[in-house]
């Protein structure tokens, strides 16, 4: 065998110079070889977008322009303007009608190039998109699937459907008096927008930015398609990716990964880009960048179009009239009949396999593939040979008929097995243009001047075909159009019903003669005419691949390679450079606009210093944020946590980044404090930190959470205390106070949970987690009692044993240590809710279910409030890979577990919490951060909880795809209710990029994703710390997000400078110890009710959020036509006080005197203080006798000094 193929190969070869039938390259043309040079810019090109272009209207055939009607609208008011929409199943008429077991190809022997082509080619033209994933509420045309149907209802279920959304349409039609209309999501225009795109941003992706050329990746088969990151937003978009190995190679058109063949054709011509742009820069080396690719886009796009019109459409029979130049008055858009009837014609063309053939045309050692194996794979095709064989294939496969019949795995197994997924294209045409309001056959008929027909044996003389269609359609003036143009006899000389036929002509005819750029009119393109005149398709593909020999009339099959006259002797493959991709801000998103705005004040703030260069890479740890006033001058300071990459893998050079403590000026400005402050900054690996008044003298101490025995147990990286001297000048106290644990800490969360007058420690420890084995180690949280009330000196002992073993996983260990757990292996499994995907493989979890509801180990967040409003504070532990544990404070320094008691054994991937009243009901319910759709727990009853995120209209937006590690509930745009922050943001290699994301908060409880700007949702920023917080007291709360690959970003917000905005911000303050010194008061509930009786409850917390202590501070808008009834605090000893009717748009600071049980002292006197906006006000008026108070109220929205 392998001695024949050698004389098989030498005979070729023979052949190809014995031919006297040369291929003409452009290399070789007289144009090219000439002393004047011709290449030289251009400055007349397509728009991206489409504007612009028509002189007289600029709209036509723009992005998201509608699509026009050239008949009428076929659907009705009252059926949501569906056209047909009482008539059969489309599946059942698709079983009728184009169900067949051999499959009759095309009479006039058309390869598939002619179908490939003919998809490839209006995928420049037109893409109408459908709602999935991209409206809030998509609706469905789901087809009914008729019960015991042999390939998709084979164990007769009887209910089963094939899913379809509607198209996206035009909002501001589908009313009683407008009909729906469609909008065309690319450029209109034949200007090669599959290959460059339909958008400046989309094309700047897809150019290297030198010498002309565009991206590419290099393979063992030549030059492929440009390969995005997982994580690479800003890449044009991809369809379906995930149907393979979630790869996206990208082109100019979404779809370019389809098929086998399909891909091949975007190789081909993003290749001869480059080939044409080396070529320009070699001839004249003058020419810039974008010179070089101007004119390579021009010249590549006019042989385009001259495929087009000179070998494709001319295949099928269709000839259109000489061309006479550009016409200003036809109207070229792209009419919803094309779109929904000619797009989808290839359809029926398309026969079940695939031909792959090596280079002497036998199949290929990898052999062919059966259609439903070929969907969204481009890796095998890379893997498998490249393109050559499918394009081998294509050369010798003759297509299939246009005719009603479609194959077995397009119309039962298309993207999936027969009765576990698979579709069917056939009955999903017809649906789609029931979905487009079509007309039906008889009436498009019509409106391409033809007559109507009453008998189905007017447009055929098939029998069969016949029989077929009076079944499906008894009534011939409802038959669905595309069966119709099908069910026609085929012109003379054409492959083609006379209705297609005329549908085609009309819509290329409009759009060659309406073009003012078209490549026979264009002035700049006649230098160049010859050379586009001989570049054949062929021709593109014998010099832009491996392929040397295949027949130059390509669009006709040919079996035998003495046929195939295009030969090139040439054996090099074309190749070009590959420049590092191009980040840049995704200024052309759409984003809503909303009443405020968050402004970036990043370099304005002096936060521009931490400069990250390389995009690429990322560290899968830090950088977070926590916020606190640490020099008590009355603005909020924050500290910046340590970037690293605990595994080593995903940043080249593995180089963490320092932690910094950033002063706040008050005038927008941050200082760096770091190396004054007293904090050892040799340690690189703080992941989280707690603002704290640890020792109850009035200011804010920082606890720091730190990487503990990671890799190597004998080289340890202990948490740190640091007492603050009151200028934000550290000491280091840890061994003092007992504080240094030992565990792979990621977070901390106070409160006084034991009520005796100081704030105990609970540290959460995540074990550490390496994600290329998908293994981790668990590790026990600890619960730190604070002694301060005891012996006078804030010392700690881990009291998590004595407890009741609040330890956040099933391991427990035997003294007062860290439990730690064998290595585990983590996996996906089958779930509903992609949060629940991971898992932890327990050994031996099956003996002890009981436990599982303590948690995995793997701790990232905690809430240490109140959940059930009994005055003792619970702990909630965000634990990634299964159920977060909740354990119930008893009151007597003990703790029960209380998750399955509290509706709470749900799986998930908790990152961040937050506890707030979303409803505004009175009590407070939890947000949970997940690696996936987040979770949002509204409490219905006692410290019992219902998961409500889909109910709330959560998880409908990104961060449905999120990695979500932080979640706040913060009023945004201060109207009088908790709206929802999820910081978002891929950290590793084997994780999907998710925008951060804002969901407003209706007033009941119900939330709308919004997105401010598109800073905040950088296309490739790995958001892993933020904080809301009032940086300027003005009134409303401003942002800070850290990006492990971008650094630090300041967003000001402006709803308090909107004229009708109306505010509260409320310090709670307490003297816990009765030592005359306040501090934060942690755990006080702040009840603010509202004139419509609604109460918003916010609790005052340390440590919520993920890996950061969130602002202290109470902040919360009032509801418009609203004030403020009362508002209600209430102090964890019990003690509560109501402010009647206060004043809007201040601060205010409201403080107690605690009176916990353990203590006798006595304190039952009431001061108020007022402070003005620079002075404050000694006590004054005694109004009672029961409890100390004092309300400071600070105007013009600034706090005292």
């Amino acid at each position: 065998m392998q001695l024949g193929n050698k004389l098989i190969a030498i005979l070729s070869v023979f052949i190809f110079f014995s031919m006297n039938i040369p291929l003409e390259t452009i290399q070789s043309t007289s144009a090219e070889t000439s002393e004047d040079n011709l290449f030289q810019p251009v400055q007349n090109m397509y728009p991206f977008n489409g504007y612009n272009h028509h002189p007289s209207n600029p709209s036509f055939n723009a992005v998201h322009t509608d699509l026009i009607r050239t008949s009428f609208h076929g659907g009705e008011y009252s059926d949501d303007w569906i056209a047909r929409a009482n008539a059969s199943s489309p599946r059942e008429i698709s079983n009728i009608v184009c169900a067949s077991n051999e499959t009759i190809l095309d009479e006039h022997n058309l390869s598939d190039y002619n179908w490939i082509w003919g998809q490839f080619v209006t995928h420049d033209i037109d893409f109408t998109l459908t709602q999935n994933g991209r409206v809030a509420f998509p609706e469905t045309l789901d087809i009914s699937i008729p019960a015991g149907d042999e390939w998709l209802d084979p164990f007769s279920v009887g209910s089963l459907e094939i899913p379809l959304h509607r198209s996206i349409f035009n909002t501001s039609t589908s009313n009683e008096t407008v009909p729906r209309e469609f909008p065309n999501s690319i450029t209109g225009w034949m200007d090669g927008s599959m290959v460059y795109g339909s958008s400046l941003k989309d094309s700047n992706w897809l150019r290297t930015f030198s010498r002309g050329q565009l991206k590419v990746t290099e393979t063992d088969q030549g030059e492929f398609l440009p390969l995005a990151a997982d994580d690479d937003e800003d890449a044009p978009a991809v369809s379906f990716v995930g149907f393979s190995a979630s790869e996206r190679y990208v082109a100019g058109d979404p779809r370019a990964n389809e098929h086998a063949g399909l891909i091949a054709m975007h190789v081909i011509f993003v290749r001869e880009h480059n080939r044409l742009a080396e070529m320009i820069m070699s001839q004249n080396d003058s020419l810039t960048d974008e010179q070089i690719y101007q004119l390579a886009r021009k010249i590549n796009n006019a042989q385009m179009q001259r495929i087009t019109y000179s070998e494709y459409l001319p295949s099928l029979g269709i000839e259109l009239p000489d061309y006479e130049g550009f016409n200003e008055a036809i109207d070229p858009r792209i009419s919803n009949e094309f779109a929904t009837l000619a797009f989808r014609m290839g359809h029926s063309q398309i026969t079940e396999q695939t031909l792959r053939l090596n280079d002497i045309f036998e199949e290929h050692w990898s052999g062919h593939r059966n259609l439903s194996d070929g969907f969204w794979n481009p890796t095998e095709m890379i893997n498998t040979g490249g393109i050559g064989p499918t394009l081998r294939g294509a050369a010798w496969a003759t297509q299939a008929a246009n005719d009603i019949y479609t194959v077995h795995d397009l119309r039962n197994s298309m993207f999936g097995e027969p009765g576990f997924g698979g579709m069917d294209m056939c009955a999903i045409d017809m649906q789609r243009g029931r979905d487009h309001g079509l007309p039906d056959y008889n009436s498009i008929r019509a409106s391409l001047g033809f007559d109507k027909i009453s008998n189905w044996s007017e447009i055929s003389n098939d029998a069969e075909v016949i029989e077929r269609m009076n079944i499906a359609y008894p009534d011939i003036n409802n038959a669905d159009p595309i069966m119709g143009m099908y069910a026609e006899q085929h012109l003379e000389g054409s492959s083609l019903g006379e209705s297609m036929h005329a549908l085609i002509l009309d819509q290329y005819l409009r759009l060659r003669d309406a073009d003012p750029l078209f490549y026979q009119n264009d002035p700049e393109m006649i230098p160049y005419l010859d050379m586009v005149n001989q570049s054949t398709l062929a021709e593109i593909i014998l010099r832009n691949s491996e392929i040397n020999l295949i027949q130059c009339e390509i669009m006709f099959a040919v079996k035998d390679t003495n046929d195939m006259e295009c030969y090139s002797n040439d054996y090099s493959k074309y190749s070009g450079p590959i420049d590092k991709y191009n980040f840049q801000s995704n200024a052309e998103l759409e984003l809503e606009i909303l009443p405020i705005n968050l402004v970036d004040k990043t370099e304005e703030s002096g936060l521009d210093f931490l400069t990250i260069t390389d995009k690429l890479h990322w560290s899968a740890y830090g950088p977070s944020i926590a916020t606190g006033d640490c020099n008590n001058d009355g603005f909020e300071d924050i500290w910046i946590g340590n970037s690293y990459d605990q595994e080593g893998s995903e940043s080249p050079n593995n180089t963490p980044i320092d932690f910094f403590l950033m002063l706040n000026d008050g005038n927008g400005k941050f200082t760096d404090f770091t190396e004054s402050s007293g904090l050892d900054t040799t340690v690189k690996t703080y992941l989280g930190a707690s603002w704290v008044d640890y020792d109850n003298d009035g200011d804010l101490d920082i606890y720091l959470s730190n990487a503990g025995m990671y890799n190597n147990i004998e080289i340890i990286y202990p948490n740190a205390m640091y007492q603050n001297n009151g200028e934000c000048q550290f000491v280091d106290v840890t061994q003092n106070v007992g504080l240094g644990n030992l565990g792979h800490s990621s977070t901390s969360s106070w409160a006084d949970y034991d009520h005796d007058g100081d704030l105990d420690l609970m540290s959460h420890n995540s074990g550490p987690i390496v994600n290329q084995n998908s293994t981790l180690r668990a590790e026990t949280d600890i619960l730190y009692k604070n002694l301060l009330s005891e012996s006078g000196t804030a010392t700690f002992e881990d009291y998590t044993l004595e407890s009741g073993g609040v330890y956040g996983t099933i391991y427990i260990p035997e003294n007062d240590e860290i439990g730690i757990g064998d290595v585990l292996s983590y996996a996906s499994a089958a779930a509903a809710n992609p949060s629940a995907q991971m898992s932890v493989k327990f050994p031996q979890l099956s003996e002890q279910m009981n436990l599982e509801k303590n948690g995995t180990g793997v701790s990232w967040a905690g809430l240490f409030v109140d959940l059930g409003d009994d005055g003792w504070e619970d702990i909630f532990i965000g634990t990634d890979f299964g159920i977060s544990p909740i354990y119930k404070n008893m009151g007597d320094g003990t703790f029960i577990s209380h998750t399955e008691e509290s509706n709470l054994m749900i799986h998930g991937t908790a990152m961040g919490l937050d506890a707030g009243d979303v409803d505004g009901d009175g009590d407070v319910d939890i947000c949970q951060s997940n690696f996936g759709p987040n979770y949002l727990f509204k409490q219905i009853g006692e410290m019992r909880f219902e998961e409500s995120s889909e109910s709330s209209g959560l998880n409908l937006g990104t961060s449905s795809m999120s990695v979500t590690w932080d979640c706040n509930f913060v009023d945004i745009d201060l109207d009088g209710d908790l709206d929802l922050w999820f910081g978002s943001g891929s950290i590793t290699p084997y994780t999907t990029f998710s925008y951060n994301s804002i969901y407003l908060n209706d007033g009941d409880g119900n939330f709308g994703e919004s997105i401010f700007t598109s800073d905040i949702l950088h296309p490739i920023a790995k958001t892993m710390g933020s904080s809301w917080a009032d940086f300027d007291l003005d009134g409303d709360l401003d942002l800070i997000l850290s990006e492990s690959n971008f650094g630090l970003k300041y967003f000001e917000n402006d709803a308090a400078q909107k004229s009708e905005s109306k505010w509260l911000a409320i310090d709670v303050l307490a003297d816990i110890d009765q030592s005359g010194v306040f501090v934060t008061a942690v755990n006080a509930k702040v009840d603010v009710e509202f004139t419509n009786n609604k109460i918003v409850r916010q609790i005052v917390k340390i440590g919520s959020g993920f890996s950061g202590s969130k602002d202290s501070t109470i902040h919360l808008g009032v509801p418009p036509e609203e004030t403020v009834e009362s508002i209600t605090i209430t102090w964890n000893d019990g003690s509560s006080k109501v402010i009647e009717n206060p004043s809007l748009n201040q601060y205010l600071v409201v403080q107690n005197v605690m009176d916990y049980p353990e203590i006798e002292e006595n304190n039952e006197e009431l001061i108020i203080e007022e402070a003005s906006q620079s002075s404050k006000i000694l006590p004054g008026a005694i109004l009672s006798s029961l409890i100390i108070f004092a309300i400071i109220s600070i105007l013009n929205s600034r706090k005292s000094n």
